[in-house]
């Protein structure tokens, strides 16, 4: 399909005839490297982000204005819209504060749809010591549940926090 990409799994297994476990295997494959590939690009973006925010501090310059700057860079980059961009960063900054998490996205255990609405649900609401607490649960949780029971979840404990 694309020029370059490695063919994944080429053999047919006699076992499998129809070649079902196979194909289940290269679409389980496929899905960890993407989410390996998303976590670089959070770290990335995040990186970029931070970046142009310390060089603003340090200029005395807007901040506001170098964070949106930063945003518009990423999306430019990447060719998606601001708010997906900002989708990034704020993903980014919620795996630096739950170390837990951060270990099952690199690994690509747990894929952008499930992070993104962690962001949504978690955000900046709580503190370090509550994310803490509740970091381990949420990132086997995030591994395990579909984004709907993973919200459901993740409201109930936050709630007992």
């Amino acid at each position: 399909m694309f020029g370059g990409t490695e063919v994944i799994g080429t053999h047919q297994d006699s076992r499998d005839p129809d070649g079902s476990e196979h194909r289940l295997d290269a679409l389980e494959f496929a899905r960890r490297a993407e989410n390996v590939a998303c976590y670089h690009k959070i770290l990335a973006a995040l990186d970029l982000w931070e970046s142009r925010m310390v060089a603003a501090a340090d200029a005395g310059a807007d901040a506001v204005l170098a964070g949106n700057d930063a945003l518009s860079e990423i999306s430019a980059r990447l060719r998606c819209t601001h708010t997906a961009a900002r989708g990034l960063v704020e993903a980014g900054s919620l795996l630096l504060r739950m170390p837990a998490l951060a270990d099952s996205v690199a690994h690509g255990a747990v894929d952008y749809g499930n992070l993104r609405m962690l962001t949504a649900v978690i955000g900046d609401d709580a503190s370090i010591a509550t994310l803490a607490v509740l970091d381990e649960q949420i990132a086997r949780a995030a591994i395990e549940l579909t984004p709907a029971k993973l919200r459901a979840q993740i409201r109930r404990a936050h709630r007992r926090s």
